[in-house]
């Protein structure tokens, strides 16, 4: 049996139901197996394991993460404030067929920005950062997605004076490595 993890997801337990959003991306085994995926398929499910707390984010928050963060995206919708006072900024590899996506999950207040091979992008994603805590200095960061990317934003948000308090970092993929290992 092989194990994955996606977080966060939507379980009803009384029908048994899961509900997940995933980002087909290559060969990678969470792909393969998403895409294998059929409904009514029994799977065994462990959790929802403790991560980052939706639920206990002060507004006004800014979710930044890649693809794989739609799910959460979709989470904070579930949390008592919805999404009131929440925007979301993705780096994504199509900036079209992200569009597509988000409008048909009816995710608004979002600014995407295109990889680029070069992390000539990541600039734009810190200036972005900046601009929100510029207009909302009391803003709470929520970071996701590669790991790679995460510890250069939260370091550049700390130096402009973010405290721990106020963001959030989880990693949902790093380059290389395959499976929960």
């Amino acid at each position: 049996m092989k194990t994955r993890a996606y977080s966060p997801f939507t379980i009803d337990f009384e029908p048994g139901r899961l509900e997940l959003l995933a980002y087909l991306n290559g060969d990678a085994p969470a792909a393969v197996w998403a895409r294998t995926l059929q409904p009514d398929v029994a799977c065994r499910v462990i959790g929802p394991c403790r991560s980052v707390q939706l639920n206990e984010l002060q507004r006004p928050v800014l979710l930044f993460g890649d693809e794989t963060s739609f799910g959460t995206a979709l989470a904070m919708r579930a949390t008592p404030r919805r999404w009131a006072n929440v925007h979301f900024v993705f780096e994504v590899n199509d900036l079209a067929d992200s569009r597509n996506v988000l409008r048909q999950l009816n995710l608004v207040d979002v600014d995407l920005i295109e990889r680029r091979t070069d992390g000539a992008h990541v600039a734009d994603i810190v200036a972005t950062l900046f601009r929100a805590l510029e207009s909302e200095p009391t803003v709470q960061f929520v970071l996701t997605g590669h790991a790679d990317a995460l510890p250069h934003l939260g370091r550049a948000l700390k130096q402009r004076g973010v405290a721990a308090s106020h963001l959030r970092i989880k990693a949902h993929w790093a380059t290389g490595k395959r499976g929960m290992s």
